[in-house]
């Protein structure tokens, strides 16, 4: 579980799990973010996994999800 996922650390930490596992389909949960731009996937998913991104925004700090599938 990765809590303040607005801190660019621990986006990273992610990135780097979803790297070092070679997950190729990714699904967060309450992420609390509500507008995911270009860099913030960048940031977050690997760069091969940007354009397949989908993503349910946050309503104030409730929910957020972010779906990956790169298959």
């Amino acid at each position: 579980m990765v809590e303040e996922f607005n801190d660019s650390a621990k986006r990273a930490s992610v990135r780097n799990l979803i790297s070092s596992t070679g997950a190729t389909i990714v699904c967060l949960q309450e992420t609390k973010i509500s507008i995911w731009t270009r860099q913030l996937l960048i940031d977050t998913v690997r760069l091969d996994m940007v354009e397949n991104c989908v993503h349910l925004p946050a309503t104030g700090v409730a929910g957020g999800i972010l779906n990956d599938t790169s298959i």
